[in-house]
């Protein structure tokens, strides 16, 4: 058995291996609902000022992506967006949210929108963290449908 490792892979070995991992968990995950998501917010000159890019597994909504441009920032777009694909999201059935985001970025945003933090990878050599967080959708009586066990999104 041979093993090679390599910092460049070509997009037809990542196809091939993801593949692979697909044909494994298809008898256990192909019964699941799973589609993508993508909200955007325009400019009136039509360009996008903001979008969000994500997923729902089952009834976890998986939020890969989040941006807004600078000029846009301050004024409520990526508050919009979030909230789009949230109500989407329990429209199809989804209970949770979850995400990663380094200390960079936006972790304040998002536990003032409800969400929590579930843990914290420290990379000393970026001297940055990567937090995961999570946020239960409420019930009109105010309470948790469920939380959430981080793993890693990339079972399928």
């Amino acid at each position: 058995m041979d093993i090679e490792i390599t910092t460049q892979p070509t997009q037809n070995d990542i196809d091939e291996i993801r593949s692979g991992l697909r044909q494994h968990n298809k008898p256990y995950l192909e019964d699941i609902f799973h589609t993508d998501l993508a909200c955007y917010s325009y400019k009136s000159n039509g360009d996008k000022s903001g979008g969000l890019i994500g997923e729902i597994w089952g009834n976890w909504l998986i939020i890969k992506f989040l941006w807004v441009d600078k000029e846009s920032s301050g004024n409520g777009i990526g508050s919009a967006l979030l909230a789009k694909a949230e109500s989407y999201a329990i429209k199809h059935g989804c209970h949770s949210s979850f995400l990663g985001t380094f200390s960079f970025q936006a972790k304040p945003f998002y536990e003032q929108h409800g969400y929590n933090v579930e843990m914290v990878l420290k990379i000393i050599q970026l001297r940055v963290n990567v937090t995961i967080l999570q946020s239960p959708f409420w019930v009109a009586a105010n309470k948790v449908i469920s939380t959430i066990h981080y793993t890693r999104y990339s079972w399928f």
